[in-house]
């Protein structure tokens, strides 16, 4: 997996997902509901066209210096298991004609009035408890973030 490269020696193919931890800056004035953050995670076979992928509820968990960060839900533990499984199989049948994708989603809402659009995103990863996070996304202004949207704005979050 590409991905797998920038986050070290740890791959998201051999990691535990109960592990993985994602931390999330967005800016003040925006809110992620529970169960609006997921992690995508697939891949494809270049030699027969298969794909696999599937998205896994991110869960806030509160670490003990107070820092917010997802973890993977416990209900979907076991199929992303299951997922790394057959693509630890199709790497080890057809080496690079295997290929990875990692993602993180977010259906967040405004729970402000107003919003800065060049106010930055960011998401970093650890595969590993306690490991060094890498980023996912650096300085997206909120504003981009936003085109990448179904409506291209968000909801307030009074109407979810």
């Amino acid at each position: 997996m590409s991905t797998a490269a920038r986050l070290g020696s740890m791959s998201p193919l051999t990691a535990d997902p109960a592990d993985f931890t994602i931390y999330l800056d967005i800016p003040e004035g925006v809110e992620l509901p529970a169960g609006s953050a997921k992690l995508g995670f697939g891949g494809t076979r270049s030699d027969t066209g298969e794909r696999l992928s599937a998205e896994y509820v991110l869960d806030a968990r509160q670490l003990p210096d107070g820092t917010r960060v997802y973890r993977i839900a416990e209900a979907d533990l076991a199929p992303m298991r299951m997922l790394q499984a057959e693509m630890r199989q199709w790497k080890a049948e057809v080496g690079r004609a295997a290929s990875g994708t990692l993602s993180v989603a977010m259906t967040p809402c405004l729970s402000g009035d107003t919003l800065d659009p060049d106010a930055p995103v960011n998401v970093d990863l650890a595969l590993e408890d306690g490991g060094t996070p890498m980023p996912l996304i650096k300085d997206l202004p909120i504003s981009e973030f936003l085109e990448q949207t179904e409506s291209g704005n968000f909801l307030p979050c009074s109407d979810l």
